[in-house]
């Protein structure tokens, strides 16, 4: 996204993790914001990412307070984020909210799992099929029940 953006003579800032993002939105102005929600429910979101949701959590409310638009990114993961529970919950959460403009549900995929052996990192996701189009179509037909504005990209 960031090198499409950056040739059509966009100027893209990118955060890695949420302090980042929230030092950065509160000394910066942008037009738009794209916020990764890896799992709504806390215990699922730590068990992916090894960290908590609670700042982007925060984020997004900020970002909903301040009228800043925004994006919302959900990455389709089966047996860690693909759960109706968790995605009915996240719709539930962000229903109300304005300044969403888009909701993405992105498959899965490994095009980054090669990173993880040079650092000496085990890459956790290795036996994780990426997603089928039933799959995604699934996902989708969930979230657009709360949101008119989903897409599967």
């Amino acid at each position: 996204i960031r090198m499409n953006l950056s040739r059509q003579g966009y100027v893209v800032t990118c955060a890695y993790d949420g302090q980042e993002a929230a030092d950065l939105l509160e000394s910066n102005s942008f037009d738009l914001v794209l916020l990764d929600i890896k799992e709504h429910n806390p215990s699922q979101h730590k068990l992916l990412t090894e960290r908590s949701n609670e700042q982007t959590l925060r984020t997004a409310e900020w970002l909903e307070r301040s009228r800043k638009p925004f994006w919302l990114r959900y990455v389709l993961v089966q047996g860690y984020s693909a759960f109706e529970e968790d995605m009915r919950a996240m719709g539930e959460h962000f229903r109300s909210y304005d300044m969403i403009k888009r909701v993405e549900v992105l498959p899965y995929h490994t095009l980054g799992a090669h990173k993880y052996e040079p650092l000496g990192m085990e890459y956790k996701l290795k036996d994780v099929k990426e997603n089928t189009p039933e799959q995604l179509d699934a996902a989708k037909a969930i979230f657009d029940e709360y949101f008119d504005c989903v897409f599967v990209n």
